[in-house]
């Protein structure tokens, strides 16, 4: 027997797994460009990068709950359950997994890439990270699985794809994953909208005129969830982040990291693609269009620039 939930293999986002993860599940369905360009405009980044939580510079789609970004995604229905109860109610993962992609549910898991074959961690040391599971051939005794498949050993460099895994090998990297503050639960996505309606999302061009003015004016975006977030002066916003990257780059941290400037460059790739999406839907007129996809096109190029020159130093083993 054998269940394949829909993927997109190369995912238009893919330098942090929680973009690469969504876009890989949902891109099959065009709906989500109207969300996905009313969003992913503003930046966040931590003022120290050598700060344990949270990753240096990322887009600002929404707070976390549980350590997840989806709750909130009208596109996405999400379970969360903890390992310690399902550790308790569940005596076999491999066979959880199943049921669940019979349920069609994508199974987002952390594993121990020491087991992994394709992983740059495997069979040298113990390395736990999120990998996405979205179906399995049982004849075969495999699964299907989304997550990164490095290629240096030393680099934080790899390109997002696909892979298969054998059910022990499964099993395995399970069973042996060290514990992780930061992800401790197991999380089941559907790519249905939640919520208790029928209705589509509808691109909002208020909300993105919104986020871009925050973006340009580097306000704090966090401010918007005071209610359930507590307020921290701990991150930067907007054109702040930019500050923030040359200043703990010029420190050494995360120098050896290509997920920062390779963040920025897909940050263009999304304004780009939004300016001639709102010239398709009639949202720019043809003079207004010309201009701005000249400038972001110049933008893009010099952070694709900035990026390659990073990664080259990095392969050189010359970092400063």
């Amino acid at each position: 027997m054998e269940k394949i939930l829909p993927i997109n293999a190369k995912p238009f986002l893919s330098s942090y797994s929680s973009h690469a993860k969504f876009m890989a599940m949902t891109t099959a369905d065009k709906n989500y460009e109207q969300w996905f360009y009313s969003n992913y405009i503003q930046l966040i980044s931590k003022k120290n990068f050598n700060e344990v939580h949270d990753v240096p510079l990322d887009f600002f789609i929404d707070i976390k709950r549980d350590n997840c970004y989806y709750y909130n995604n009208p596109i996405l229905y999400i379970q969360c359950l903890k390992l310690e109860l399902l550790n308790v109610l569940c005596q076999d993962i491999v066979e959880f997994i199943m049921n669940a992609i019979d349920k069609n549910y994508y199974v987002d898991i952390c594993l121990n890439e020491y087991f992994i074959p394709i992983k740059r961690a495997y069979n040298k040391f113990d390395c736990p990270h999120d990998n996405l599971i979205y179906g399995y051939d049982k004849k075969k005794s495999i699964f299907y699985v989304a997550g990164y498949i490095q290629k240096f050993d030393d680099l934080f460099v790899g390109t997002y794809g696909v892979f298969q895994i054998t059910f022990n090998e499964l099993y395995a990297a399970y069973k042996n994953c060290p514990y992780l503050e930061w992800y401790k639960s197991i999380y089941l996505y559907s790519a249905e909208s939640h919520g208790g309606t029928t209705e589509k999302y509808i691109f909002d061009i208020k909300m993105m005129k919104n986020s871009l003015e925050s973006y340009l004016h580097c306000e704090n975006s966090l401010h918007n969830y005071s209610n359930v977030q507590p307020r921290t002066i701990r991150f930067s916003f907007g054109f702040d982040v930019y500050k923030d990257l040359l200043n703990n780059l010029d420190m050494g941290y995360y120098s050896n990291d290509i997920r920062p400037l390779g963040l920025l460059v897909e940050h263009k790739k999304c304004m780009a693609n939004r300016i001639k999406y709102l010239h398709q839907n009639n949202y720019l007129i043809k003079s207004e269009y010309a201009l701005l996809d000249t400038y972001i096109s110049e933008i893009y190029k010099c952070t694709l620039k900035a990026r390659n020159l990073q990664l080259k130093y990095m392969i050189r083993g010359d970092t400063e």
